[in-house]
């Protein structure tokens, strides 16, 4: 394949249809550019609680493919080291399943383009009635095309897919109805070039860190105190590295007696504006509010001398009880960051405690 390679030309319908097809060019290399959210994403279905899409084959196929089709829906797309996003989950129900899972013989497009050289495509996508097609390369007259799943290799000679990777595209097209996405295997699996044995990508087993942005930024997270997908740097909104994360105080000044406990609360969540959809005022739940310390009268700070983990509460989700001598102290609340989300600003806020109780 020196001078080949598969492309996809995907036409997405938001309710309605998408098609893939091929054609044979040269394989594009990944801009080296910013990381955003894989495009076009937009939630298709709800997400409270998380919709789940039964699904069926639509014929007696074999067992390499059903079982390919069962993990690549079950296991790899909700995979929650790499999609902790609320997007629709997929279960197989032989009897009464709405969509279709398809081992199509078809020599052209059955998702309505009519092109002779596609692999795989999807229609209806934000319907109980989606159906996924995976072209039978044997019976459809595309000998020199081969399917991995099939002998557990890549047979010499043939151009080899992986079955696994494709469903997992098609997917994403049903659930996010994403476009395609020119930022790289490492980045989207929802690049219009399926990848082929040995490019980069071509058995990539789940969704990557911007689809998984985009399926977060569109469902929700399946966990608060679960990670956030590292594609969000140059998100409209963004930060230095990422999601812009705040960090709030119940007041300003605090007043107590020396021998008894001051009782701070606040927020620590992802920053409010519509730009971050459902992660708008996210609660970063489990993540570190850190204290450091000064006297009022000096402008060096005591690090970490208390910390408090935030919880996934709607309101305030963080209490710490600070104590202290007599005097007039300083302190301020912050938050580290992680990889999508950005350090959080230092709010300040003043302790009194008096011996004249």
């Amino acid at each position: 394949m020196a001078l080949a390679s598969i492309r996809q030309a995907h036409r997405n319908g938001r309710v309605g249809s998408v098609v893939a097809a091929v054609l044979l060019l040269a394989l594009a290399p990944a801009p080296a550019s910013a990381h955003v959210p894989t495009a076009g994403s937009s939630a298709l279905y709800d997400d409270s609680p998380v919709v789940t899409l039964t699904y069926r084959f639509g014929g007696t196929y074999p067992s390499w493919l059903t079982s390919a089709a069962q993990t690549a829906l079950g296991t790899d797309l909700p995979n929650r080291a790499y999609n902790n996003s609320r997007m629709p989950l997929f279960a197989l129900d032989a009897a009464a399943g709405t969509g279709r899972v398809y081992y199509s013989t078809a020599s052209s497009s059955p998702c309505g383009t009519g092109n002779t050289e596609w692999i795989q495509c999807a229609t209806g996508g934000g319907t109980t009635a989606w159906k996924i097609y995976v072209r039978n390369f044997a019976g459809s007259g595309k000998s020199n095309w081969a399917w991995y799943q099939a002998t557990g290799s890549c047979p010499s000679g043939k151009t080899c897919f992986d079955v696994r990777r494709a469903l997992l595209h098609e997917t994403l097209h049903v659930v996010l109805g994403a476009d395609h996405d020119t930022q790289g295997e490492t980045n989207t699996i929802m690049g219009s070039v399926t990848p082929w044995s040995p490019n980069t990508g071509w058995n990539t087993h789940h969704i990557q860190r911007c689809d998984e942005a985009a399926a977060q930024l569109n469902y929700g997270l399946s966990s608060a105190a679960g990670v956030y997908a590292g594609c969000y740097d140059d998100i409209t909104g963004h930060g230095v590295n990422g999601l812009i994360s705040t960090v709030t105080t119940g007041s300003t000044s605090y007043g107590q007696c020396v021998g008894y406990g001051v009782s701070v609360s606040g927020r620590l969540a992802i920053k409010t504006t519509t730009s971050y959809k459902k992660l708008s005022n996210a609660s970063l739940a489990g993540r570190l509010v850190v204290f450091d310390r000064r006297p009022s009268s000096s402008t060096t700070w005591t690090l970490g001398v208390a910390s408090t983990s935030a919880s996934s509460a709607s309101g305030n989700n963080w209490t710490v009880t600070l104590s202290g001598t007599n005097g007039s102290w300083v302190y301020r609340a912050r938050y580290a960051g992680e990889t999508g989300v950005d350090a959080s600003n230092q709010p300040t806020f003043t302790v009194i405690w008096t011996n004249a109780c």
